[in-house]
């Protein structure tokens, strides 16, 4: 079996094999096929196939209660990757989500020592760069309007976005698109939106 072929198109690369051998006149007992398939299939049904060979008498096992044994099986995983997907989709989502007028900031750390204008945080749940000082911004859009929630679902009120620049790694960088929370005690970068920039690897 091949990785990632489907049972049903496993069993009819199978059969097809099998009836050429059968034209050719050589006999071949369905048991024999079970066995073979048995033999043949990818790691992810290992424990599927001892079960079938634990409590099934082979010989009297057909070909077709075979495959729906190992159909079921396929489709229980194939549940589980879905699920799997969805709630990957859902907490991405969760991150940029917004509500009534609010982005929505995931986390928010309030450490006195670091106040500093030079000092950022890198934030996995941030939903978008915030900074407290406006005189540090360039490109400033003051039109700009909007509240962030924090994580203890309080909000603080964005009255501005615009550029910043920092040195990184010796290079000078333009952070765009940072929000101006006035008050805001830690400087915040959103991993997301740099990895959107193409800043994964900064």
């Amino acid at each position: 079996m091949k990785v990632g072929e489907s049972v049903n198109e496993y069993f009819a690369r199978t059969f097809t094999i099998a009836n050429k051998i059968r034209v050719h006149g050589e006999k071949m007992e369905d048991i024999v096929i079970i066995e073979k398939i048995l033999r043949s299939m990818t790691y992810k049904f290992d424990y599927v196939v001892c079960s079938i060979e634990e409590s099934n008498d082979l010989d009297t096992l057909s070909i077709d209660m075979l495959q729906s044994s190992l159909l079921v099986h396929e489709q229980c995983m194939t549940g589980h990757l879905e699920d799997e997907q969805a709630l990957k989709e859902t907490e991405t989502k969760a991150h940029y989500a917004e509500a009534s007028g609010e982005m929505l900031l995931m986390a928010y750390v309030d450490v006195k020592e670091a106040s500093k204008e030079e000092l950022w945080f890198l934030d996995v749940g941030c939903s978008n760069h915030m900074y407290g000082k406006k005189e540090f911004f360039s490109r400033f859009d003051e039109s700009f309007s909007i509240s962030v929630k924090l994580g203890d679902n309080s909000s603080m009120a964005v009255i501005g976005k615009g550029n910043i620049q920092m040195i990184v790694n010796g290079i000078v960088q333009v952070i765009t698109n940072i929000f101006y929370v006035p008050g805001l005690k830690n400087n915040l970068l959103s991993v997301g939106q740099l990895q959107e920039k193409g800043f994964a690897k900064m």
